[in-house]
């Protein structure tokens, strides 16, 4: 079962979730929901970049692997991009 990024954006648990960019992805189908971590984190030595996370899925963060460098976030939303994720969410003002 999935359900379109505009389905997800009404229900309670996001009502104070605010889209920031990608409005043509509304109806993009989301089948399931990623946690990035530290997947990202380039001081972690050996650390994979690309396919860590399954087309079709919503991704969730902390963005904590960029606290103290913010250029990582760019490097890491090129990656989900060519994942083929849905949709990503994270806390914004967290650091």
């Amino acid at each position: 079962m999935s359900i379109t990024v505009l389905e997800a954006m009404k229900l309670d648990t996001f009502k104070n979730f605010r889209l920031i960019a990608g409005h043509r992805g509304f109806e993009n189908k989301i089948e399931r929901v990623g946690i990035l971590d530290y997947e990202y984190d380039k001081r972690i030595e050996g650390q994979l970049y690309k396919g860590q996370f399954e087309k079709a899925q919503f991704v969730i963060s902390s963005l904590l692997f960029a606290k103290d460098d913010a250029s990582l976030i760019f490097d890491a939303v090129k990656c989900l991009l060519n994942d083929k994720v849905k949709g990503l969410s994270f806390k914004v003002n967290r650091f």
